[in-house]
Order: C-alpha cells, then structure tokens, then sequence
C-alpha cells in the first residue's frame, strides 16, 4: 500500500506503508484539513509525533518547513521502516524506538506542534494529558468519532473539532492571555492588589472631579 504526501515540496510524492502492522495512515482529506487550520509554511517549526507509525504525518510536516521533526515510535519494526521512508524523500527525521509516554522535551526547547493518533482502542483523554505536558502551541489528536473530551487539559483550551466519517480531529492551543489594555481595565475596575495583600480601590472622591 501506498499513500501520498498532500502539501510542501514533496506534494505528490508516495510513501509504502508496511502491510500487516496495523497501522492506520491518517486520511488525506484529514490531513488537508489540519494543515489548512494551522497553517500549510511550517518553516522553523518544532514538531513531535508521538505515534509514528508510517510517519506520514511527520512527512507532511516536515515537506511543509518543519524542522526538527522528531517521530516517537515504540515498535522497532515500524521505526525502521519509518526511517527508510524519509531516506527516500531526502528527509532527516529525528526517529526515536521508545514509548510515547517516555518521551520528554528537551528543556529549553519549544514545541510548536504536538500530533497524536494513538490507537482508536486507546482512552484519548489518557493521551492527551501526555501531549498536554509537552506544553506546545498547538496540540492536535486525532481519535475515534464519538470520543467525549475536555474543554481544556492543562494550560490549552480546546480550539476546534472537525469529524471526518469515523476519525475526528481536535485542535488545543494555550489559553488566550488577556491584552494590555483590558488586563489594565480589569485591574481598575477590580482594584490593584498591594504588597500587604489588601485591594487598593480607586479613591471615590477622585471620580467626581472632572
């Protein structure tokens, strides 16, 4: 079986997937759809994909900039085979044979992206507080239709949820922070905390003198 790359440079090309490893290539119509939601020039990104598997998705990143690519593949078999499918498109994947839940950050490195398609038998909630600890930009899984997840999972909120027939994609980014100006009229309206911990309320007598 062979499946092809969608977008970036290597738009077109095909990849083998091994027969008889279980394996699940994200459709094409899913794969379009993410990358035209997060962006299609992932030039500089920092990307993990925390299920390898034939490492379509790792190749779709990396076709559109993305660069480090690091793909976590427990399987040995499969991570092989994941290897000699970016040596053919000229690809430099970073493919590491270990667990998804053993892998961790490099400190001081931010992650922009985050993918995971862990198997459908799997509780998606139990992997996205893996993905979650990770602390990216954007955090996508993608898992069975029907599956009931949070709002929010550590410091990301859910962004958008897109249903393909059977798969469905769910997008988190961090929480939004407040801009200057309101974070200021909120402060106001609110009163200022001071060192003792007391509220410091604007003075009633200074309204009225205007």
């Amino acid at each position: 079986m062979s499946v092809r790359i969608t977008g970036g440079r290597l738009r077109g090309r095909t990849i083998a997937v091994p027969a008889g490893q279980d394996l699940r290539p994200t459709a094409a119509i899913v794969r379009e759809a993410l990358f035209s939601m997060i962006g299609q020039h992932l030039d500089g990104w920092r990307v993990v994909d925390l299920f390898g598997g034939s490492g379509l998705m790792a190749i779709e990143a990396a076709s559109r900039g993305a660069d480090p690519v690091i793909v976590v593949e427990r399987d040995p078999r499969v991570a092989r085979e994941l290897r000699r499918s970016a040596d053919s498109l000229g690809l430099n994947l970073d493919v590491r044979p270990l667990d998804a839940r053993r892998f961790t950050a490099t400190a001081g490195e931010p992650i922009d992206l985050v993918f995971m398609d862990p198997p459908y038998k799997d509780d998606p909630e139990g992997w996205l507080k893996v993905g979650a600890a990770l602390a990216p930009r954007w955090l996508v899984l993608e898992h069975r239709t029907g599956a009931r997840l949070p709002a929010a999972v550590g410091g990301l909120v859910q962004d958008r949820l897109k249903t393909y027939g059977g798969s469905s994609l769910i997008i988190y980014r961090p929480r939004p922070q407040p801009r200057v100006e309101e974070a200021e009229r909120v402060a106001q309206d609110q009163g200022v905390v001071e060192d003792d911990g007391q509220a410091a309320r604007p003075d009633p007598a200074l309204r009225h003198q205007a």
